[in-house]
């Protein structure tokens, strides 16, 4: 999107936000957000997050400090219908 020139830039997200890395597998470096509008749809379909929310909103709350530590802005939605409102 950088060398695109986009005037706005969003990332949508439509997950549970659990990351399912394989053994090994590292994905720890920063994000580089600076410009961008990350919105998260709120989606709960693990079993856990349905017996505790905090689960999820744990993860939420990480998430949101990646892309908030990166430079990026971040928004959630719990209904579709609200895109309408970010993309007028």
């Amino acid at each position: 999107m950088n060398e695109s020139g986009a005037g706005k830039k969003y990332i949508l997200i439509f997950s549970d936000l659990q990351e399912d890395l394989a053994d090994g597998y590292v994905r720890d470096v920063p994000l580089q957000l600076a410009g961008y509008e990350v919105i998260a749809l709120w989606v709960t379909k693990l079993q856990k997050d349905i017996l505790d929310p905090k689960n999820y909103k744990s993860r939420v709350a990480q998430w949101r400090a990646k892309v908030e530590n990166g430079g990026g802005k971040w928004d959630m939605i719990n209904d579709l219908d609200r895109l309408e409102k970010v993309f007028p």
